[in-house]
């Protein structure tokens, strides 16, 4: 204890393993005698604390193996070290109850825990602490029920490191209290942070599904599950909510430090959300239904013949491979005139650098566009879908324009286009879906 002197505040924790198994097997010692050396301990120890009085002492006591020791035992051995201590103001006691070995269920320790507060009626200067391990896997559980049950400190490890299967996870146990509206006054607001420093620290990993804390924690790959958070995050925005209420996500990633971007990942699991997804959020593309289906097929046969989950980076690459998004098309809009009146559209053409001169006729700026491109096109063509909006709020924001066509009556092409001018953005997209498949038509 002489390394403490000097300092303002110290605990000072002494502990005795008090179960049958280890009176008999490890200690060879009586009842009295596993008592008597709990109470030598404890005098040793304040005759230290009142040669220093400077120092703010407080001594914590720990029955080990309290969980598998008689219930009597143990109300008789920490009376004991009370007696002696005399918990008060200036020497404080905790009461350390550890779950050395986990070898009930959470509501038997709980249980155990509530029976000593009720027998020993502690006074406002002991705290009733708990110690879980996590040998049957609810070392959490059996935390919190305590907790229930009257205790007032926890001690534990972040990520649940310890010895065997580990103390109480910290990190779950203060989230979860922090999910059901209770502060627990430690920041996890930079969780990936906490994650790097504690495997450096411990050279122990972190599971990637470790509650709160892993990196897929929050990552839906089933399309049922994206299909929901999209619709969440979606009702969110229109309802401008406060509380927190999204579908399979028990609490918003940005309290901890994460992004969206994790939240939906895709592989051969996903449906049409995950796509979608994640050209919203990285691109603004709210894809239409009819387009989220097909796109959702070409990620499809892209997984299934890779084999592995596709990124953020290859999604948006097929999306433009697919539907006409390239830097350089086969042909792009350079130019066009459309007169309301007459119903005519003037239109100029690239080509691999080629110009190419249209004009067609038509009721709008749509139906004068299709008649022009039968110019090119040699059959029908027919815009079964359309859609348009901004990708910004501003005035020179850009729009994207999405539309399906059928060409001749047989499978339906999709196309979009990206321009300054949402009318432009039509006809190119227009355009897209036509020559996205044009070694199939009839190009003239």
């Amino acid at each position: 204890m002489t390394s403490l002197l000097g300092v303002k505040k110290a605990i000072v924790h002494v502990y005795n393993a008090t179960a049958p198994a280890f009176r008999e097997q490890v200690f060879q010692m009586s009842q009295k005698e596993v008592i008597e050396l709990a109470i030598a301990a404890t005098t040793q120890i304040k005759e230290f604390c009142l040669q220093h009085p400077e120092t703010h002492w407080t001594l914590e006591y720990s029955p080990e193996t309290f969980c598998m020791t008689e219930l009597a035992f143990s109300v008789e051995i920490c009376r004991a070290v009370m007696d002696v201590w005399k918990p008060n103001a200036q020497y404080p006691l905790i009461l350390n109850l550890p779950a050395t070995v986990e070898v009930n269920t959470p509501n038997v320790y709980a249980d155990q825990i509530e029976y000593m507060i009720e027998t020993l009626q502690p006074s406002e200067h002991t705290c009733i602490s708990v110690h879980p391990h996590n040998d049957r896997g609810t070392g959490v559980a059996a935390a919190e029920l305590a907790q229930l049950a009257g205790a007032s400190r926890v001690e534990g490890c972040l990520f649940g490191n310890g010895e065997r299967t580990g103390n109480v996870d910290l990190v779950t146990l203060a989230m979860n209290l922090y999910t059901q509206g209770i502060h627990p006054n430690l920041n996890f607001s930079n969780m990936s942070k906490v994650v790097s420093m504690a495997e450096k620290m411990t050279a122990l990993p972190v599971h990637p599904r470790h509650p709160y804390a892993g990196e897929l924690v929050f990552t839906a790959f089933s399309g049922s599950h994206q299909d929901a958070i999209k619709k969440g995050f979606q009702w969110r925005k229109e309802h401008e909510s406060e509380l927190w209420n999204v579908p399979y996500l028990p609490l918003d990633p940005k309290d901890i430090g994460c992004s969206y971007e994790a939240v939906i990942r895709v592989n051969s699991q996903s449906g049409k959300s995950g796509a979608s997804w994640i050209l919203q959020q990285n691109h603004g593309l709210i894809l239409p239904r009819y387009l989220q289906q097909d796109f959702s097929h070409h990620i499809q046969k892209h997984t299934d013949s890779h084999g592995k989950e596709i990124s953020m980076a290859e999604i948006w690459s097929l999306f433009r491979e697919q539907y006409g998004l390239k830097i350089k098309p086969k042909l792009s809009l350079s130019n066009f005139t459309f007169d309301a009146e007459s119903g005519t559209i003037k239109a100029n053409l690239l080509q691999d650098e080629r110009q190419i001169s249209l004009l067609g006729h038509g009721k709008g700026l749509i139906s004068a566009w299709i008649n022009a491109l039968t110019q090119l096109f040699d059959g029908e063509i027919t815009v079964l879908h359309y859609d348009e909006h901004s990708l910004g709020h501003s005035t020179d924001s850009q729009a994207v324009a999405y539309v399906g066509c059928q060409f001749n009556q047989s499978e339906v092409f999709y196309g979009v286009a990206i321009e300054k001018d949402i009318s432009k953005a039509a006809l190119q997209a227009i355009l897209n879906s036509l020559i996205t498949v044009y070694p199939q038509l009839s190009y003239q």
